[in-house]
């Protein structure tokens, strides 16, 4: 969760070198989308990770 955090705080500063009123647009939208943010990072993290776990703990040693 922090380093998303880090990420998109990265991508706007970026962005605000090139364009200042998109970095505040995006900063604007994250503020007001922080349960859906949470929501979609939660599944995009916890699904991968799941799996990974998964697929290491389902192996049978031979």
């Amino acid at each position: 969760m922090i380093l998303l955090h880090f990420l998109f705080n990265c991508g706007a500063a970026v962005g605000a070198m090139f364009d200042p009123e998109w970095s505040r647009h995006v900063l604007e939208a994250g503020e007001a989308d922080t349960s859906v943010t949470v929501a979609i990072s939660t599944v995009l993290f916890a699904a991968p990770a799941g799996l990974i776990g998964w697929l290491l703990l389902s192996r049978h040693r031979r």
